[in-house]
């Protein structure tokens, strides 16, 4: 399935470039549940492999690169991270994504210029590429998928939650 902004993603297994061929399994019964309750929800909802990268992928050339060798459906940089810790802990995990950017979107360089520098001057980055009347065709529309993609999230938290609470308060009780 091609994943399109403002679609969710729910992921039960993440791999890293970083590690090469190295991927960590999540909770496959958490992820069906997060499945199924998101599709129940009327959301637009896939399942796929996570790909966990040092740096965005920018380009198209680079997303379909990574995806034709991992196998991936999305791309971030911090669910094989997350996954690994949880395994190591025993707790289940399961990666719930919302698409920002699909593979023929390509980021603008303002994205790799707040990467760079760990996020310190965001602010700075962005004010700088407003500057040059170039960036406005670059960041109008990741404005506008940004927002698309931040409802889709917001509602497939406000859906997963409850789920999510009333599961942990069952466990509780059995405690």
């Amino acid at each position: 399935m091609i994943v399109k902004t403002g679609d969710i993603v729910v992921s039960t297994r993440a791999s890293t470039i970083q590690l090469a061929s190295r991927y960590v399994s999540m909770s496959a019964m958490h992820g069906e549940e997060a499945f199924e309750v998101l599709m129940g929800a009327g959301m637009r909802v896939t399942k796929g492999a996570a790909l966990t990268v040092p740096e965005p992928l920018l380009t198209r050339a680079d997303k379909e690169r990574q995806g034709k060798l991992t196998g991936a459906s999305v791309v971030d940089m911090e669910s094989f991270w997350i996954a690994q810790e949880a395994e190591r802990a025993g707790v289940p995990v399961v990666s719930v994504r919302t698409v920002l950017d699909e593979m023929e979107h390509q980021l603008p360089s303002l994205v790799a210029d707040i990467t760079a520098d760990g996020g310190k001057r965001e602010v700075y980055h962005a004010l700088r590429a407003m500057r040059n009347p170039a960036n406005v065709g670059t960041l109008v529309p990741l404005a506008v998928r940004s927002r698309r993609a931040v409802i889709a999230t917001r509602d497939a938290i406000q859906t997963l939650i409850p789920i999510l609470t009333r599961d942990a308060a069952v466990r509780a009780v059995h405690r």
